[in-house]
């Protein structure tokens, strides 16, 4: 796949459910380097300091199928996207 080295890409999930206690939020984050492309992402309660992890990969199929990978592993665990200001 060929990509501009101008590709950036954000998204928030959050997953809240009171009635188990669960106020969780997940944030990723990939934009391009000059070794490839930077995969960033934050996790943790809501209200609470994020862990984050990064991770580069030389070519943008594999960053796109990890963010694909995480996205979706996200979502079946309940997440839904939301704006970045909520």
């Amino acid at each position: 796949m060929n990509c501009p080295r101008t590709f950036h890409y954000e998204a928030v999930l959050k997953s809240i459910d009171p009635s188990r206690n669960r106020a969780r939020e997940y944030r990723v984050e990939v934009s391009p380097t000059l070794f490839g492309y930077h995969l960033r992402t934050w996790r943790g309660r809501i209200g609470a300091r994020l862990r984050k992890r990064d991770a580069v990969y030389p070519d943008v199929e594999d960053v796109l199928q990890e963010l694909a990978d995480i996205l979706r592993r996200r979502i079946d665990h309940g997440y839904l996207f939301t704006d970045h200001d909520d």
